[in-house]
């Protein structure tokens, strides 16, 4: 290569790094080269505590947990660097397994330990391959900027702020009528959460850009900011964080793209807040689950204050202590909850050398599940593929699958029922969707229809640990 040759690959690769990205048509805060300065420190800063905080178990745990997790970051990676582009809806559904797959091998959790370390690396090889297949395909999909669409459908945001708050209001409304709809019959319930939970979304976003933009007055700033915290404090008080984590994900974004830089202060507060939070929900659920709440929203407005006021102090005594209870006992992480490697450890023990492979059962209901159930009222519920595999492998009995719900993701789903290959076919199908919609986004406005579709696929995708029902019932 000749010197020439040399100064011109230089000067091209500066100005990609120079150059910054956009979503929606908006350009992003931080240029290429910030963006992956800022992917790296972070993924640094995680592989360094990994690194040198004392082992919990043996090397080989360790080692696989390290492995899986550099592979759940490089679809991030090849975004933030604008290897891909649009929505990063296929890098966030990666980075999510790290907490549900990674972190139990390196933690060396209670649920990995029993297995042998040829299990163990099947599991490892297992996730591998999933993500590299999926990655892929979305890459395949998304590695160039389709031109703009010469026509797309799009809202005026000016013009939308009654509707947009109009939305949130029905959010709110929803949660606060929950208790009362649910006498008319499960059905309909989920058809109006379905629009309900959709709109919200939609509202939030909207409403978080113009306020990002400096295009609401005080009154109407004040006026959303009581909107969403009613809404975010009461979709919160049934002790489950995951039900406000994804629309306080989407008001931050929705914010920053708006004003075009990140708010480092509040972003601080918010970890904060929900860090408290989160330390301090083992030993309020301990308290109001056995009292009756179990998820639910049965707290009043008038206890509310109080209610989150003794969750914070919780919180902070649990902080305070090193990650313990009052009782001594270990505090359950949101990893540990949500795990899912133990039970694709277990799947493959079992399959199918004590129970057989499904052959596609838990997907036979897939089309009726498309339907609306005020429309079809006796078709199977959305999550009939967690009822199977939980009574295929003994996991609870006929009466327990009515009463409890364990999830299983797609990659658990997809080997119970075809092995290998139901893993591999799970990839590519969901490849293809995340892909599809992801490109669709690309290239259109913000506020366009397929910008907002891509969004509230985010919304619904991210973290989620359920089967392809259940996916596919909350994306439809």
């Amino acid at each position: 290569m000749t010197k020439g040759e040399r100064d011109k690959r230089e000067a091209e690769k500066k100005a990609r790094l120079e150059q910054k990205g956009s979503i929606g048509g908006v350009e992003l805060p931080l240029n290429r080269g910030q963006l992956q300065i800022v992917f790296w420190a972070l993924s640094g800063m995680f592989f360094f505590r990994q690194i040198f905080v004392p082992k919990v178990g043996t090397f080989d745990l360790w080692f696989f947990g390290m492995l899986l997790s550099a592979v759940c970051l490089v679809p991030m990676w090849l975004w933030v660097s604008g290897r891909v582009h649009g929505l990063p809806l296929w890098p966030l559904y990666c980075l999510s397994l790290i907490p549900s797959y990674c972190m139990q091998f390196i933690n060396a959790s209670e649920t990995v330990k029993p297995y042998t370390q040829q299990e163990q690396l099947k599991a490892v090889l297992t996730m591998i391959g999933f993500v590299s297949i999926g990655s892929l395909i979305v890459n395949q999909l998304t590695n160039r900027n389709p031109p703009p669409a010469p026509l797309v459908r799009a809202f005026d945001l000016e013009k939308s702020k009654p509707m947009l708050v109009g939305f949130v209001v029905l959010g709110l409304v929803f949660s606060l009528s929950l208790d009362f709809l649910w006498q008319f019959g499960g059905g309909m319930v989920s058809a109006i959460r379905g629009v309900t939970t959709s709109l919200s979304n939609l509202g939030i976003f909207g409403l978080c850009i113009l306020w990002g933009q400096r295009r609401l007055n005080a009154a109407q700033v004040g006026l959303v900011l009581l909107a969403l915290g009613l809404l975010f404090f009461r979709n919160a008080s049934g002790l489950i964080l995951a039900a406000i984590l994804g629309q306080v994900g989407l008001a931050f974004v929705a914010f920053v793209l708006g004003r075009q830089k990140i708010p480092w202060v509040p972003l601080g507060i918010l970890i904060g807040v929900i860090t408290v939070l989160h330390a301090g929900k083992h030993q309020m659920r301990k308290q109001y689950w056995t009292e009756g709440l179990q998820g639910s929203n049965r707290v009043t407005w008038y206890e509310m204050p109080g209610f989150y006021s003794e969750w914070f102090a919780k919180g902070l005594e649990v902080l305070a202590s090193g990650g313990k209870s009052d009782e001594g006992d270990k505090v359950s992480s949101a990893g540990e909850r949500g795990s899912m490697v133990h039970l694709l450890l277990m799947v493959q023990q079992k399959t199918p050398s004590q129970v057989p492979f499904l052959n596609g059962e838990t997907y036979r209901y897939l089309p009726e599940m498309l339907v609306p159930r005020i429309f079809s009222k006796d078709k199977a519920v959305s999550h009939v593929g967690n009822m199977i595999l939980s009574l295929h492998y003994g996991l609870l009995d006929y009466e327990g699958i009515f009463k409890t719900s364990i999830g299983f993701d797609p990659i658990v789903e997809g080997f119970a029922n075809f092995g290998y290959l139901g893993v591999a076919l799970t990839a590519i199908l969901m490849g293809f969707v995340i892909g599809g919609i992801t490109q669709l986004g690309c290239s259109t406005p913000m506020l366009s229809y397929r910008f907002l579709l891509a969004v509230l696929v985010m919304a619904g995708l991210v973290g989620s640990n359920n089967t392809v029902g259940v996916m596919t019932t909350v994306i439809w």
